[in-house]
């Protein structure tokens, strides 16, 4: 009998279990996970039209990938430029603003947790309105 290490993407799944995170996200491994935020960075880019419940939504999936690459060390090389490509992307598409949109219940501070404390430069429907409401 051999013992089997787990492989990256069952160690994945095993962090996302543990932190809670929605069962829509298991099975899509660090790839797959990279793959929807690089999505999320290019709709931002876009022009964000959806509220900001989903766009926190958005950001606590860069909170999952966050855990995720400190639960996985080899998410070096290809994967994490992809992941450092979609931040810079992200970034250039947002603007800085004083408080994290999660208020007092933020996780982290704005240079651990930077995402929580941008806001798109391009909102649009929905999302301008809340942001108007809430005079961000």
């Amino acid at each position: 009998m051999t013992d089997r290490r787990p492989s990256t993407d069952e160690r994945v799944d095993r962090y996302l279990t543990g932190s809670g995170a929605g069962t829509h996200l298991l099975g899509l491994g660090m790839d797959g996970l990279i793959a929807r935020w690089e999505a999320i960075a290019d709709e931002v880019a876009a022009g964000y039209r959806l509220g900001l419940d989903d766009y926190l939504n958005d950001l606590d999936l860069r909170q999952i990938l966050d855990g995720a690459v400190a639960a996985v060390a080899e998410t070096r090389g290809p994967l994490l430029a992809r992941l450092r490509s979609a931040d810079a992307r992200f970034r250039a598409a947002t603007r800085p603003v004083d408080d994290s949109l999660w208020g007092a219940a933020a996780p982290g501070d704005r240079h651990r947790t930077w995402w929580y404390f941008r806001v798109p430069l391009r909102a649009s429907g929905e999302m301008a309105e809340d942001l108007a409401a809430r005079d961000i």
